[in-house]
């Protein structure tokens, strides 16, 4: 089952099994073909409801959509564990001090990995993970829509 969320200019599709987010995939809103949002869950009105907050700049934390966390491992857990916990809104962290408060200094690298396999962007807000520059990095769901979510959140990182 999935839902599919479209509020302009952002577009949040979530997986569903076994009534937990499998995965999510965001993007820009306006693709062609594109519809309505469809809402198959039982979940589909919490989760409309902190994305439209957090597109409000709200940016709530969205503790009531349960994630399958049993899909992520090891050290890919303890650091999408800790971003989940440590880094709120409008806060940005670096790869390297991430992986510091996740117990594997030096390990700035694997925390790149971790954040480009994220299952649930925003959700476990990886965006929010940036060099040490403060420049962007990667992400998954491009890095034009990394900058938009940044600045959503109250951070202007720089462009190059």
């Amino acid at each position: 089952m999935r839902d599919i969320l479209i509020r302009p200019p952002l577009r949040l599709e979530l997986i569903w099994r076994e009534n937990e987010v499998w995965r999510i995939y965001l993007g820009w809103s306006g693709e062609a073909g594109e519809g309505e949002s469809v809402r198959e869950s039982p979940f589909a009105k919490v989760a409309e409801e902190f994305f439209l907050a957090y597109l409000r700049g709200e940016g709530p934390v969205p503790r009531h959509l349960p994630l399958a966390w049993h899909r992520v491992q090891g050290f890919g857990n303890k650091v999408l564990t800790t971003l989940y916990n440590r880094v709120g809104p409008g806060e940005w962290i670096s790869y390297s001090r991430l992986a510091e408060l996740s117990g594997s200094p030096g390990s700035a690298r694997a925390v790149g990995r971790v954040m480009s396999g994220n299952p649930w962007p925003l959700l476990i807000p990886c965006h929010r993970v940036l060099r040490r520059d403060r420049s962007l990095g990667g992400f998954s769901s491009g890095l034009e829509t990394k900058r938009y979510l940044l600045r959503l959140e109250g951070i202007d990182p720089p462009r190059a």
